[in-house]
């Protein structure tokens, strides 16, 4: 055994990593490194133009969550699109039925307090719904005509068929930097299928909404005007969440009660929004 004086500190788990850590070596820089080998070794165009293509095939990994953590041996997150995962369907919306909704939703929760509102519910309360409370019926979807416009148009484009917009529940959410939404799946007791979001401002990656499924995580590619509908194992087994985010989102969720489940309810109050 060495003297204690010839002994060498070990360093932190954190300065080894940063010791042994190059940047520019994160994900996606091994497809430069890959071409710009077999161009060096072989000068074959042939041969670089068929690994371009097998690296450009190759799925595309999405940043993590600044709150993320990675469990050992957990697969990196991907991004979503059209039928990835099963059961979630995109589409983009016109940007400026987008922006008179957006407009309209601050507008409105920027008068409801004088820091600001968060969240705002409309047509129906289900938050204290869910806490045991009694259903309350809030301000009409027709109180908010660029809002109202927004939903039934993506409503058509995503091919749903008409439904009685008298059970449709929506919830406007304002996310200031740090704020959150826990995983989750929608009350299978209080809504049938789908559900439905549009991403009135998104910051962008890693901010946005996440999917878990079947061990694997999927980040939406969130722009201004996004819409995203969950129907089927994308309802019923996906949990989705948004993770801290680092710059302002504002997003608009709405999904339908089910059949003659407010006429069994009942309305104990009706609580006008100001």
């Amino acid at each position: 055994q060495a003297p204690f004086w010839r002994k060498r500190p070990q360093p932190s788990t954190r300065m080894a990593r940063a010791k042994h850590h190059r940047p520019g070596h994160g994900h996606g820089h091994w497809r430069q490194y890959a071409l710009a080998a077999a161009t060096c070794l072989f000068g074959h165009s042939i041969l670089q133009s068929q690994l371009a293509s097998l690296v450009s095939a190759a799925p595309k990994v999405a940043p993590r969550a600044p709150d993320a953590r990675k469990k050992p041996g957990s697969p990196e997150p991907l991004f979503a699109s059209e039928g990835t995962p099963e059961g979630c369907r995109l589409i983009m919306i016109d940007k400026q039925m987008n922006d008179a909704a957006l407009e309209e939703l601050e507008w409105a929760m920027d008068r409801a307090s004088d820091d600001g509102q968060v969240k705002l519910e409309m047509q129906w309360g289900y938050f204290a719904l869910a806490c045991g409370g009694p259903l309350r019926q809030k301000r009409l979807l027709e109180s908010f005509p660029a809002c109202a416009t927004l939903i039934r148009t993506a409503n058509d484009a995503f091919g749903l068929a008409r439904r009685d917009e008298g059970r449709v529940q929506v919830v406007a959410r304002r996310y200031r930097r740090g704020m959150r939404c826990r995983g989750h799946i929608d009350s299978t007791k209080f809504f049938e299928e789908p559900n439905l979001f549009a991403i009135l401002r998104s910051g962008g990656p890693p901010d946005g909404l996440r999917l878990y499924t079947k061990g694997m995580e999927y980040l939406v590619p969130e722009a201004a005007g996004t819409a995203i509908c969950l129907e089927g194992p994308g309802r019923y087994e996906t949990y989705h969440s948004v993770p801290r985010v680092v710059k302002p989102r504002v997003s608009l969720t709405w999904r339908w009660f089910h059949e003659g489940l407010l006429e069994r309810l009942g309305s104990e109050d009706t609580v006008p929004c100001e």
